[in-house]
């Protein structure tokens, strides 16, 4: 028997598929900012139907999104958007139920952990994925839009 790893979207999640994820390890990669940000500012070519058919699919995923959180399943960060908008999924991921922490894990030791990277420590000699945002994400998760620092395999490649 196949096994699954992770459900992208996951827009029609009830409470037996959620506790089934629970069961298999099955990972939630949600992806709520992309329909969000197509209702927000009617992307270019949606028609009208189109349009009320997006603002169904939001309230069955925030349903959905409901249902993963109160049955325990795992979530990780992903995103289908342009890089300078990819960070408001922090901010739609909270609306809909993670607290900040658990936002921030979904991005990182969550993500890490689906795809089998081990994470370890920031120290010198080894190699280090790191960002450095303008205020404290745990206090207010719209920090994570503002990063101010990018280091990649131990090199900076953004300061500002």
């Amino acid at each position: 028997m196949a096994e699954v790893d992770s459900i992208e979207h996951g827009s029609l999640l009830d409470e037996d598929t959620a506790r089934l994820m629970v069961t298999k390890g099955t990972w939630l990669v949600p992806t709520i900012y992309t329909v969000e940000q197509a209702v927000e500012t009617g992307v270019s070519g949606m028609t009208p139907a189109m349009l009320e058919k997006a603002r169904a699919l939001l309230k069955m995923r925030r349903a959905g999104f409901e249902t993963a959180v109160r049955s325990g399943v795992r979530m990780v960060y992903g995103v289908d958007a342009e890089p300078e908008v990819a960070a408001k999924e922090f901010g739609a991921l909270v609306r809909y139920g993670l607290t900040p922490l658990q936002t921030v894990q979904a991005a990182t030791v969550n993500a890490a952990e689906m795809l089998g990277i081990q994470t370890g420590a920031i120290e010198p000699g080894r190699f280090a994925d790191i960002i450095a945002v303008d205020g404290d994400p745990l206090q207010d998760i719209r920090t994570m839009e503002r990063v101010r620092f990018v280091m990649k395999g131990g090199e900076v490649v953004k300061q500002l």
